[in-house]
Protein backbone atom coordinates (compact mmCIF):
# COMPACT_ATOMS: atom_id res chain seq x y z
CA UNK A 1 0.00 0.00 0.00
CA UNK A 2 2.91 2.35 -0.64
CA UNK A 3 0.87 4.18 -3.26
CA UNK A 4 -1.53 5.41 -0.60
CA UNK A 5 1.20 6.87 1.61
CA UNK A 6 1.15 10.31 -0.03
CA UNK A 7 -2.64 10.74 -0.01
CA UNK A 8 -4.30 13.30 2.22
CA UNK A 9 -6.80 12.20 4.84
CA UNK A 10 -10.18 13.39 3.44
CA UNK A 11 -11.44 14.11 6.96
CA UNK A 12 -8.57 16.53 7.51
CA UNK A 13 -8.04 18.03 4.06
CA UNK A 14 -5.03 19.89 2.71
CA UNK A 15 -3.03 22.33 4.74
CA UNK A 16 -3.06 25.93 3.54
CA UNK A 17 0.53 25.63 2.38
CA UNK A 18 -0.19 22.43 0.43
CA UNK A 19 -3.30 23.97 -1.17
CA UNK A 20 -1.30 27.02 -2.26
CA UNK A 21 1.51 24.83 -3.61
CA UNK A 22 -0.91 22.74 -5.64
CA UNK A 23 -2.70 25.83 -6.91
CA UNK A 24 0.63 27.28 -8.05
CA UNK A 25 1.64 24.00 -9.69
CA UNK A 26 -1.66 22.95 -11.33
CA UNK A 27 -3.54 26.24 -11.65
CA UNK A 28 -6.90 27.25 -10.22
CA UNK A 29 -9.55 24.65 -9.55
CA UNK A 30 -12.18 25.97 -11.95
CA UNK A 31 -14.53 24.33 -14.40
CA UNK A 32 -14.06 25.43 -17.98
CA UNK A 33 -17.43 26.32 -19.50
CA UNK A 34 -18.41 24.25 -22.52
CA UNK A 35 -18.91 25.78 -25.91
CA UNK A 36 -22.55 25.80 -26.88
CA UNK A 37 -23.28 24.88 -30.44
CA UNK A 38 -26.42 25.36 -32.45
CA UNK A 39 -28.77 22.64 -33.61
CA UNK A 40 -27.25 22.64 -37.09
CA UNK A 41 -23.82 21.81 -35.71
CA UNK A 42 -25.31 19.09 -33.51
CA UNK A 43 -27.17 17.62 -36.51
CA UNK A 44 -24.05 17.72 -38.69
CA UNK A 45 -22.00 16.00 -35.96
CA UNK A 46 -24.68 13.35 -35.56
CA UNK A 47 -24.82 12.67 -39.30
CA UNK A 48 -21.02 12.20 -39.34
CA UNK A 49 -21.27 9.40 -36.77
CA UNK A 50 -20.63 6.03 -38.47
CA UNK A 51 -22.62 4.14 -35.80
CA UNK A 52 -25.78 5.94 -36.92
CA UNK A 53 -25.28 4.80 -40.51
CA UNK A 54 -24.46 1.26 -39.39
CA UNK A 55 -27.66 1.02 -37.33
CA UNK A 56 -29.77 2.46 -40.13
CA UNK A 57 -28.27 -0.05 -42.58
CA UNK A 58 -29.06 -2.91 -40.19
CA UNK A 59 -32.65 -1.73 -39.82
CA UNK A 60 -33.10 -1.51 -43.60
CA UNK A 61 -31.48 -4.91 -44.13
CA UNK A 62 -33.63 -6.56 -41.49
CA UNK A 63 -36.78 -4.91 -42.83
CA UNK A 64 -36.05 -6.20 -46.33
CA UNK A 65 -35.07 -9.65 -45.05
CA UNK A 66 -38.23 -10.01 -42.94
CA UNK A 67 -40.47 -9.18 -45.94
CA UNK A 68 -38.66 -11.57 -48.26
CA UNK A 69 -38.73 -14.64 -45.99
Amino acid sequence: MQRLDGLVDPRQGLSTAEAQARSARYGPNTIIPGVRSGWRTTLADTLRDPMLWFLLAVVVKESVASEVF
